[in-house]
């Protein structure tokens, strides 16, 4: 098992509401509802970074999560 899994995380100030991200999710990890900010489901998500640099405007980061 690894001890750091990659998760990704929406900056609600920064992000526009493009719908860029959940058209790129190769995962369908991201959700978005009419007039909300998308949602990632971090189960869902693979970490394959595709919605990070799809994101015209870096509203998407990378933490790492820790394992136990």
């Amino acid at each position: 098992m690894k001890l750091f899994k990659k998760k990704y995380i929406i900056k609600k100030d920064v992000c526009r509401q493009c719908n860029i991200c959940p058209v790129e999710c190769i995962s369908g990890a991201i959700k978005k509802q009419p007039k909300e900010l998308p949602v990632i489901d971090q189960a869902r998500c693979v970490a394959c970074g595709r919605c990070l640099s799809q994101c015209p405007f870096r509203a998407i980061r990378e933490c790492l999560r820790i394992n136990f």
